[in-house]
């Protein structure tokens, strides 16, 4: 999966890998005629591109190529948004990536309270694929409630129950003490892991994401950046590769 050669890809994804620009804004760029290959407008944004060979222009300004995908894990702390910016100014995560490459962008998100794992890449295929519910993707959490919890609440997580926007269940459960508990689950519904417990009558005083599919946090500082390994690549490929 590391630095794989590009050939032919979407002009989204080049747009995407190689420029800030916001999908949304591509897409109205693309619907203006400001988006160019070899001279002429493309009129699709899906339309397939080779990197190599054609020429892009945005606004007139050619667009670079520098065709590597890079990937890359992220301690995100407490109080941070999961967002590349923030029009109110509060802390994001553009404000941790001096020194990463400016074209990656998150695979999904942690709300504001919650701390740990995100994974950051310019590999559109992976995005897709690590938060689409179809390759049921499990991401590991660490919370901790605000009292005991019982067994007939640890056993609801697994048998089922339903929140306001459909039926949820855990694909997993490992108590790590009487108020703290690992649970398992792929899907990626707004604040799912909080909601499910207050509807079972309890606050989550801290959610910390340990791992995503079989990238681990590990010992990684919050608001670090590093680079996944060969290891985790190989076993990301792995993992995917029957999904």
């Amino acid at each position: 999966m590391n630095q794989k050669k590009i050939k032919q890809i979407r002009l989204e994804e080049f747009l995407a890998m190689q420029t800030p620009i916001a999908r949304r804004e591509s897409v109205q760029l693309v619907a203006a005629g400001k988006v160019n290959r070899n001279g002429n407008p493309i009129k699709d944004i899906t339309a397939l591109i080779d990197p190599h060979q054609d020429v892009i222009q945005v606004e007139g300004q050619r667009v670079g190529n520098q065709m590597e995908y890079f990937y890359y894990k992220f301690h995100k702390p407490t109080d941070v948004i999961s967002t590349m910016d923030d029009p109110n100014g509060r802390t994001n995560l553009k404000n941790y990536m001096k020194g990463v490459p400016p074209q990656i962008t998150p695979i999904g998100r942690l709300d504001r309270d919650s701390e740990g794992l995100m994974l950051f890449t310019n590999d559109g295929n992976l995005s897709l694929k690590l938060s689409h519910p179809r390759f049921h993707i499990g991401k590991v959490y660490r919370v901790t409630v605000d009292k005991p919890l019982t067994e007939a609440v640890l056993d609801r997580l697994v048998t089922g129950f339903f929140l306001d926007d459909g039926p949820v269940k855990f694909d997993g459960v490992e108590p790590i003490s009487d108020v703290s508990v690992n649970v398992t689950i792929s899907e990626g519904r707004n604040r799912i892991v909080r909601r499910s417990f207050a509807v079972l009558g309890y606050t989550v005083k801290k959610l910390k994401r340990t791992a995503v599919g079989p990238i681990v946090l590990g010992e990684l500082a919050a608001g670090r950046f590093v680079p996944l390994t060969t290891g985790e690549l190989r076993q990301l490929d792995q993992i995917l590769k029957f999904r």
